[in-house]
């Protein structure tokens, strides 16, 4: 580790007066003020000079940090898209043969799972306000907004387009399917 040590505060011969009380004082008092406004820049330069070679090492160590971590997250989405691949196979084979579909695989290290996701809904606010208030589902407080927990609690998913009660489709609202969701789920206690 480098050494850095930073000088001892060493001030020149001044007299610091109780009582200012000549001229000559005066001047003495103001070349004072006017060193030590010169000194605290030298101090900053040399404060900055002694902790720059550390100020260099923490940078250098948070990258190494991030980019280790980036390729440790990298390996593990790729290891869940596989275990994902592996279920749907497994789960399809199991299916052919007349088992039941698994969700989740269990191993001493832990489980992998896939979860069913709620649908994306993009909303197109223009189209989708006047149905809202067409079909009386508007939040009126201060401003207007449209009810969408009522819209989406009355309607239904049919061929991936939402329909109302009415049985028409509700504008402004595109359905996204989303695919399951992969987790991973490591058991406690297990060494690394």
């Amino acid at each position: 580790m480098t050494d850095n040590k930073l000088p001892k505060f060493e001030a020149p011969e001044a007299n610091v007066f109780d009582e200012i009380t000549t001229e000559m004082q005066v001047s003495e008092a103001i070349s004072y003020i006017d060193w030590t406004s010169y000194q605290k820049q030298k101090n900053q330069e040399m404060y900055e000079q002694a902790v720059k070679p550390f100020i260099e090492r923490i940078e250098h160590a948070d990258a190494w940090l991030k980019e280790q971590n980036e390729k440790l997250e990298t390996s593990v989405s790729n290891l869940t898209v596989n275990l994902k691949v592996y279920l749907m196979r497994d789960n399809q084979k199991r299916v052919e043969s007349g088992k039941k579909a698994r969700k989740t695989v269990k191993t001493p290290f832990g489980n992998f799972s896939l979860k069913k996701q709620q649908p994306q809904f993009v909303k197109e606010e223009k189209l989708l306000m006047e149905y809202a208030k067409s079909a009386g589902k508007v939040n009126e407080k201060t401003t207007v907004s449209i009810d969408w927990a009522a819209i989406k609690k009355e309607s239904q998913l049919v061929d991936g387009k939402l329909i109302d009660p009415n049985g028409e489709v509700v504008p402004g609202v595109k359905v996204v399917e989303q695919d399951d969701k992969a987790t991973v789920t490591l058991n406690k206690g297990v060494d690394e």
